[in-house]
């Protein structure tokens, strides 16, 4: 809890209020739920500050300060989390210091959100695929691909298309060529990608899965980036759970090509 009343209450309890103050602050005790609470919570952390012994306290709040160093706290805390340390006062300094123990233990040592939620995530890491296409289309023409079949120059007009951005001529191309082959896997990983692009990520997570499992596939890394992103805007908790074990994968393996990505993308989803 925040101790918005700790100034009073060290004077209170430390025996520095003049008669008058104190009556006043006992009025303010009947009255004031919130000051009551507070002083309720301070006369145990008083309590066990007497049991544990002062300087007991001062070692373990030495001990937290150096992981607050570690941990950057101090660069980072809010004003309104900040507590000050009164060292002139014996039981000012220690009930703050009680104070803190239990702030660190909430904010440093436990697990923490960074508040940011998967869609703004999402919207931070998210860009059509522009990485491997430009090297997938200067292979095939040089290769001749596009002049080999009908359906082949339609699958080259469907990358040509997505590379443009014109998702619509893409997805129809790319539906095309899966009438003739289906089991093309660059094929339905643009069409995956595609279909993200128009935000039918269930349907973009149907195709992707399946690639992103195949060791074998060339392009793997890129399908399990794609679908893990795909699986944070399923709204789910299981969809969640895949995602993180998707960039966990990515994010270990330094050669994935999106290691520094997925790390980004656990940090601001706090996972």
């Amino acid at each position: 809890m925040d101790f918005i009343y700790l100034d009073d209450l060290d004077r209170f309890h430390g025996g520095q209020m003049s008669e008058k103050e104190r009556t006043m602050f006992n009025q303010r005790l009947q009255q004031d739920p919130e000051l009551s609470r507070e002083n309720d919570a301070f006369l145990l952390l008083q309590k066990g500050i007497v049991v544990d012994g002062e300087k007991a306290l001062r070692n373990k709040l030495s001990a937290i300060r150096t992981k607050l160093d570690e941990e950057q706290f101090f660069e980072t805390i809010t004003p309104k989390q900040k507590i000050h340390i009164m060292k002139n006062n014996s039981w000012g300094w220690l009930a703050a210091a009680a104070v803190l123990l239990i702030v660190v233990a909430v904010m440093v040592f436990m697990p923490q959100k960074s508040g940011i939620s998967p869609e703004e995530a999402f919207a931070r890491f998210y860009k059509p695929e522009s990485t491997v296409l430009p090297k997938i289309l200067d292979e095939m023409e040089s290769a001749g691909f596009a002049d080999a079949e009908p359906a082949n120059d339609t699958l080259t007009r469907a990358l040509k298309a997505y590379e443009a951005n014109e998702y619509q001529d893409a997805l129809t191309n790319l539906n095309l060529y899966l009438l003739n082959y289906p089991e093309d896997q660059l094929a339905n990983l643009y069409l995956g990608l595609t279909l993200m692009q128009m935000n039918e990520y269930g349907k973009a997570i149907g195709k992707l899965g399946t690639l992103a499992t195949d060791e074998q596939f060339a392009h793997k890394n890129t399908a399990r980036w794609y679908l893990a992103l795909s699986l944070t805007q399923a709204k789910s908790g299981e969809a969640m759970k895949q995602a993180k074990g998707w960039f966990d994968m990515l994010k270990a393996d330094p050669d994935s090509g999106y290691s520094k990505e997925a790390a980004g993308m656990l940090e601001l989803l706090g996972m």
